[in-house]
């Protein structure tokens, strides 16, 4: 009896999750300010660039790997920090959102549940 209930209970949670998911949208921060006179560093950008090549890294093919890391900072400065900070906030609620409904159909959180469905239903009448 139990079984098909939970089955049927993962079911929902699962149609539910795959919706909101669905509906939810990246958010979009505003934009970065630009840095101020009163900031420690002013207007000196402070910087370990480039990064020294490694030991590998033989005499020969320096100029390829100092081309790589050319290409590598042109990329970084191309992305929008904003667009990608939004991003990662929108992935970071999904995979929560996923995590929990995880770890709650997971059989022995299912069979703690229905064993002690008394005790949870008098809490949660009690605190509502």
């Amino acid at each position: 009896e139990s079984l098909p209930r939970a089955l049927a209970h993962a079911t929902v949670r699962r149609r539910w999750l795959d919706e909101r998911a669905s509906q939810t949208v990246p958010l979009e921060l505003e934009e970065e300010e630009e840095p101020t006179e009163d900031e420690p560093w002013g207007d000196q950008k402070v910087s370990i660039w480039p990064p020294l090549p490694p030991r590998s890294v033989a005499q020969k093919d320096l100029p390829n790997w100092m081309s790589g890391v050319r290409q590598w900072e042109e990329e970084l400065t191309k992305q929008n920090s904003t667009r990608l900070l939004a991003l990662r906030a929108h992935t970071e609620s999904v995979i929560r959102g996923e995590l929990l409904s995880g770890q709650l159909l997971e059989p022995e959180v299912l069979h703690f549940a229905t064993r002690f469905r008394p005790l949870f239903e008098r809490l949660f009448l009690e605190y509502a």
